[in-house]
């Protein structure tokens, strides 16, 4: 089976944006199923009212972005998704989560390989309460913590364990967490319809 290796490129379409994957090795490209964390268990079927409003509240933030140019489009979090899928990726970070869109879209792709936690972190204390209620309403407040503050700060924090950190802050905060993290990750620069994949060290 063919596999991406570092270094390689992958055109696709979608905006710009930076995600730092760590330890991040091969990617299956035939959408293997990822096998279940060491101490997790496979994930039972999602309850049907929970699927449902799912699928309502990326209706409703899809819609939005339409009219305000707010969330992440359905190809980039669709393509975070596959990702986290792909490389196997347990614990992710998130900077800038404004009302859980991407969120949504990389909790889930952790529930459906058996487990994972999300964190995301956001400084405007209304979409962080907003993002809370979205993620208890979808029944993945297990996965996902949310955390409200400056992420300059919050990261100083947080262990330097993770396998995926999706960015989409101001370019301040992705310099600093990219220096931050860059010696533990590989950066994953999605811009020009490019995916490169290079060390950040």
């Amino acid at each position: 089976m063919k596999r991406l290796k570092r270094r390689e490129f992958l055109g696709v379409s979608g905006g710009a944006f930076f995600a730092l994957m760590g330890a991040m090795g091969a990617l299956p490209l035939s959408g293997e199923a990822a096998p279940a964390p060491a101490g997790s268990s496979r994930k039972a079927s999602v309850d049907p009212m929970k699927a449902a409003t799912r699928k309502e509240l990326m209706r409703s933030m899809e819609a939005e972005r339409l009219l305000t140019g707010q969330n992440n489009t359905r190809e980039n979090a669709h393509l975070l998704h596959l990702l986290i899928r792909m490389s196997r990726a347990y614990r992710v970070l998130e900077v800038g989560t404004h009302k859980g869109y991407s969120t949504l879209w990389m909790a889930t792709a952790l529930e459906a390989q058996g487990g994972g936690k999300l964190t995301t972190i956001e400084i405007d204390r209304m979409r962080v309460l907003e993002a809370k209620r979205n993620m208890r309403d979808c029944g993945l407040d297990s996965i996902v913590t949310c955390l409200e503050g400056d992420a300059h700060q919050e990261v100083k924090a947080l262990k330097k364990n993770f396998d995926l950190i999706f960015l989409d802050a101001d370019v301040t905060a992705t310099k600093i967490i990219s220096r931050h993290f860059g010696p533990f990750c590989e950066l994953v620069d999605f811009s020009a319809s490019v995916v490169r994949c290079a060390s950040a060290a």
